[in-house]
């Protein structure tokens, strides 16, 4: 392993050790920006093979494409 990577490894450990998954979430709208940064991040992320096999569907609260996606969840 290079110098350069272990010293990435030892920044991003205590990121995952510390990291959740929300079964909840609060009754806030993300701002808009924040969402556009999101996906971009997203977008730009590595995937096998540099296939990028994703496609993001946004909804806001309220919307058609919103609404679909809260239809196929599963209450915990």
């Amino acid at each position: 392993m290079s110098k350069e990577a272990k010293t990435n490894l030892n920044e991003i450990l205590p990121l995952l050790k510390t990291r959740w998954s929300p079964r909840a979430f609060e009754d806030k709208a993300v701002e808009a920006e924040k969402l556009r940064n999101i996906l971009e991040a997203a977008r730009w992320s590595p995937s096998a093979s540099n296939i990028q096999p994703w496609i993001f569907f946004p909804g806001l609260k309220g919307d058609e494409t919103y609404e679909k996606i809260t239809a196929t969840l599963v209450e915990f």
